[in-house]
Formats: structure tokens, C-alpha cells, sequence
């Protein structure tokens, strides 16, 4: 029962509706934020909570499907298997009258009445978690002063204030001995010279690096480089291939090339699958006895069979080991390991050490 609690569980995470075939569904319902009052003063987070609705029953193979991916069941086995579960809860329910059901909520059913289901109060709100209550005031509103300017007094105005009068300026005049020691035009024509001198110097690195560049250009077009992209050849020169020699022809009495029957084909087919199958002795693979007892409600099983007479020979091929064989929906399964509850069986399978084997509910 715990298996189908926590595929509901992890399937109601990511679906708003898992039925459990011949139960009832379980559905997810999102309720948005809302004001908790009608002054609106405590606002309550977004929630998430299930719901049962004991009327859709009908199988909708999402829980089938997880089982089949995480138990490595068929679909077959793993229907097979649900319907064992329901019959089960059905039966722990009258006879105990109330029932959890994981961390989803309790199923009561007392005195003939219809069954109730009572959600838990975060089953699957994880969504919202760390979202609280939010506590809201309402904003007063404060009338702002009105100021009133009063109107200038004429009467107190000053009188404006009167600027001192400022000297008026001589022009400015130069001196004559200013302007005979002035430079004449060949001074000037000497530092236009001197400038452009110092201006072709500090430029003389730039235009070296330009001239190199073209001619780099030019020496590149006028002698391109021819690339050759050959593959690499052998340097062993080829033999020619050796002369196949005439085969002993094999005389017809020999034991391997006679015919085989039918039977006898198919027969040994079988032997050989038997004798490839790993043999998985509990006291050789864990040093630990596995538990075994034909009244255990869960087993592991290592091998099943269309027809029972495949699963008593291969019982009887493995005379080692202690087999047992269970017959269900038309499948003979041979189990080696038995336990009492789900997890317990799955505990002998970790023991029994085959990574092929399964844990099945007689």
C-alpha cells in the first residue's frame, strides 16, 4: 500500500488529477490569494489542497504507467497489482474504520456510512511554501495647508539704488620700440620651414610602416605561394593478396556435420538458456540466509514462464537453490525470496543480488 501512496503522491506534484482505479480520484485544487475579511486587512497566500471524489474510478493509466517506469513491472502486472492494493485498503478499512492514507489525509468510514476523506492541510502545497498571511492597513488620508499670499505693499518698496559713475578709458596705444623690435618675413618663412620639417619627422615612422606594408602586398600577388594538398601515401608498395589453398574436403561420417531432429535442436536450445542463466546461491552472493517462507505475502521473483512445465524444469535444473513457483493471470513466476511486507522484500532482493529479479505480490 505504500508503494501506490507515494506514486499518488509524487503524481498529484505535477497532475491536478490521479485516479486510483476502483477507489476514487484524488484532485488537486489551487485556490488564488484572497482577503480573508471585508475590511481587507488580512490577505491569505495561494494555496494548493486535495480533494476525493469517490465517483471516478474509471482508469486512466497514469498510475499504472508510474509503476511500470519505477518498478519495472509490465502494464499488465503493474493493473494486476493495483487492483490487489484497492482490495486490500478496502478490507483494512472495515475492519479498522479509518485509514491514512500517506501525507495526503485519512479515509473513516464508521457504523455503515459513506467513506469520508480528510485532506491534510499541506498535502501538496509545496508550491507556496514559505508564503504567510499578509497583514494590510488601510492609508489615511491628510489635507494639505493652503497658503495664502498676501499682496506687496506699495507703500514699503525701496527706492532704487543709484551706481557710481565709472571713468571712461584712453585707448591703448603701443610703443615704438615695440614694434621695431616685431620679426620681418624671413623670420617667418625660417619657422614655417622648421615646422614642416618636424612635422615630416615625427610622421617618418608612420609612412615606413606603410611603404613596408604595400610592398609586402605587392611581393604576396606577384609571387603566390602554391599550396599542395596531397594526401599522404604509403611508402610500402602492395603485395598481392595470398593464394587461397584448397580445404580438406570433411568426410560425411563425421560427428559434426550430422543432421540434427527437431527436437533435438530445440531441446538443446533450452539447455543452453538454462545453463547461461546466472545461478544466485543466497549463502555464495551475500553470506547471509535469505528469508523463505511459502506464507509471506510478498516474494522476489528471479524467472517466469508462460507454461508450468518451463518452470518446474528450470526449478529442476538449479538443484542448489530453494525455489518456490506462483501461478497468476495465466504467468508461472519461480521466486527464491520471501517477506512479509514490501519493503522487506525489497531488502531480500538487495541480498539476493540478481539485478534481474522483481518484487511481486503472491
Amino acid at each position: 500500500m505504500n508503494t501506490i501512496i507515494l506514486h499518488i503522491e509524487y503524481l498529484l506534484r505535477r497532475h491536478e488529477c490521479v485516479v486510483l482505479p476502483g477507489w476514487g480520484a484524488f484532485i488537486a485544487r489551487r485556490t488564488p490569494a484572497y482577503f480573508y475579511d471585508k475590511e481587507n486587512s488580512l490577505m491569505m497566500p495561494p494555496s494548493r489542497r486535495v480533494a476525493f471524489n469517490a465517483e471516478l474510478q474509471e482508469d486512466d493509466g497514469l498510475l499504472a504507467s508510474s509503476l511500470c517506469r519505477r518498478e519495472k513491472l509490465t502494464y499488465g502486472e503493474a493493473a494486476s497489482y493495483i487492483r490487489r492494493q484497492v482490495e486490500y485498503i478496502n478490507d483494512l478499512l472495515l475492519s479498522d474504520g479509518e485509514i491514512p492514507f500517506g501525507n495526503l489525509g485519512v479515509f473513516v468510514s464508521r457504523d455503515g456510512a459513506p467513506v469520508r476523506f480528510y485532506p491534510a492541510a499541506e498535502a501538496v502545497n509545496y508550491l507556496n511554501l514559505g508564503l504567510d498571511l499578509i497583514t494590510t492597513e488601510a492609508v489615511r488620508h491628510i489635507p494639505e495647508a493652503v497658503s495664502v499670499e498676501s499682496a506687496p505693499d506699495v507703500a514699503h518698496v525701496p527706492a532704487p539704488v543709484a551706481l557710481p559713475s565709472v571713468p571712461p578709458v584712453a585707448p591703448h596705444t603701443v610703443p615704438v620700440a615695440e614694434i621695431s623690435d616685431a620679426k620681418g618675413p624671413d623670420a617667418f618663412d625660417e619657422e614655417l620651414r622648421e615646422s614642416f620639417w618636424s612635422r615630416v619627422r615625427g610622421n617618418a615612422v608612420g609612412i615606413a610602416a606603410t611603404v613596408a606594408v604595400l610592398l609586402t602586398v605587392g611581393l604576396f600577388f606577384y609571387n603566390p605561394i602554391n599550396l599542395v594538398n596531397e594526401p599522404a601515401k604509403a611508402s610500402i608498395a602492395p603485395e598481392a593478396a595470398p593464394r587461397a589453398e584448397e580445404c580438406e574436403a570433411v568426410s560425411a561420417s563425421d560427428p559434426a556435420t550430422e543432421m540434427l531432429s527437431g527436437q533435438e535442436v530445440a531441446a538443446s536450445a533450452v539447455s543452453a538458456v538454462y545453463d547461461a542463466a546466472p545461478l544466485y546461491d543466497r549463502n555464495e552472493q551475500t553470506g547471509v540466509a535469505l528469508r523463505f517462507d511459502n506464507n509471506d505475502t510478498y516474494c522476489v521473483v528471479v524467472a517466469s514462464f508462460a507454461d508450468e512445465s518451463e518452470a518446474s524444469r528450470y526449478i529442476a535444473s538449479r538443484s542448489g537453490c530453494e525455489f518456490g513457483m506462483t501461478a497468476a493471470d495465466g504467468v508461472y513466476r519461480v521466486y527464491q525470496a520471501t517477506a512479509a511486507t514490501c519493503a522487506g522484500a525489497y531488502e531480500q532482493k538487495e541480498l539476493l543480488g540478481n539485478s534481474q529479479a522483481w518484487v511481486c505480490m503472491k
